[in-house]
């Protein structure tokens, strides 16, 4: 809509009574129908997820009122369930409060071309995984990855392969709850929330310290699944969920060093918060996707042996 903007104007205001695509528009174009670049990197972001949703209209179960309500308390769109974590973060970064704060178009090409690289590396080692499990002759492992053990890391892999870890060397059928992994994926979804429940912005030295323990907590899931899985064949679906989780931590942290260097900007500040709890929750629903690769994993395993 900013086409409407004459050379040198770095925004329009637009008249008063005419139609207006409301779902799509960003919050100063909603309270005082202003439209500018920024306004339409934040229509963008809507368009993204409109493609990523398959056409889904945004907002579609609430009337335009409501709507404008619910972006107007810092609520988004949800990530599309095909959508990566870095995709749906760029999303985020087009959907900031302030115009100022969210990407340029020209900023946002080479992150897409990014995005659409790793959709294709993806998208090939999902296709070479499914050639692999036809493969009967293939017994080859696939290890999931694994961030450099720290010392509390190798004091957790230290201890004996049998106690308490979920042993699959012969079929039996893995519990779905009250497992190693099943406690350290809690803990790491108890840490997030932790954070999250807390109304008011804590001090960064307390956020600092959450988000540090909530990767000690990941670091720890990934070696208990290393431990767990150590004897199934194709482990693909764990390795691409470990490195979105390992994605959307990063984020957070990043969102974190953010806040860090502009909580004292009044102005900002509030934005940049509500931003870091929204990437606390894509790490708690990115453990818990994790947790459910693992079982499923675990399941196809079971069924592989008690058929043989």
């Amino acid at each position: 809509m900013a086409r409407q903007l004459a050379q040198g104007e770095d925004c329009y205001v637009a008249e008063q009574g005419r139609k207006v695509p409301i779902k799509w528009m960003a919050p100063e174009s909603l309270k005082s129908r202003i439209f500018s670049s920024a306004s339409d990197v934040w229509m963008f972001g809507v368009c993204m997820w409109e493609i990523l949703s398959f056409g889904l209209k945004p907002f579609h179960n609430i009337s335009n009122a409501e709507a404008v309500a619910v972006i107007g308390r810092g609520e988004r769109l949800p990530r599309p369930d095909i959508c990566s974590v870095s995709h749906y973060r760029l999303m985020l970064e087009c959907w900031m409060d302030d115009p100022l704060l969210r990407p340029t178009f020209s900023t946002l090409q080479p992150k897409l071309r990014e995005i659409s690289t790793e959709a294709k590396r993806l998208s090939a080692e999902a296709t070479e995984s499914q050639l692999h499990m036809r493969s009967p002759s293939n017994g080859r492992k696939s290890p999931t990855r694994q961030s450099p053990p720290t010392k509390d890391d190798r004091r957790v892999s230290e201890r004996p392969a049998n106690a308490d870890y979920l042993t699959l060397n012969r079929p039996i059928r893995p519990s779905e709850a009250d497992t190693p992994v099943h406690r350290a994926t809690y803990r790491v979804v108890e840490q997030i929330l932790t954070i999250t429940k807390v109304s008011e912005l804590p001090s960064i030295k307390q956020l600092l310290n959450s988000v540090k323990r909530v990767g000690e907590h990941i670091r720890t899931l990934f070696i208990l699944i290393q431990q767990t899985v150590e004897v199934i064949d194709d482990v693909s679906l764990i390795d691409s969920a470990e490195r979105q989780l390992t994605d959307s931590f990063h984020y957070l942290v990043e969102d974190m060093r953010k806040l860090r260097d502009f909580h004292t900007k009044v102005d900002v500040k509030d934005e940049l918060y509500r931003r870091f709890l929204g990437q606390a929750f894509v790490v708690a629903t990115d453990a818990r996707t994790l947790y459910q690769s693992v079982q499923q994993c675990c399941q196809a395993h079971f069924l592989l042996n008690a058929h043989r």
